[in-house]
């Protein structure tokens, strides 16, 4: 699925909520001071711990 340019995110997940607001922060860092900054997507959360019902840190 394409997204348009300037299309208004609405996330409903903790993930998506997350990410938006990551990338506002982006945006607003890179236009006060100039910053310019990266995202990492990790697979999965790292844990000393196995999950119990699989996931994707398989």
């Amino acid at each position: 699925m394409v997204v348009p340019k300037g299309a208004i995110h609405r996330p409903t997940t903790r993930s998506g909520i997350s990410n938006v607001t990551s990338e506002l922060l982006g945006s607003s860092e890179m236009a006060c001071y100039g910053l310019d900054s990266r995202e990492l997507r990790v697979p999965g959360l790292i844990s000393a711990t196995p999950p119990s019902g699989g996931g994707t840190t398989h």
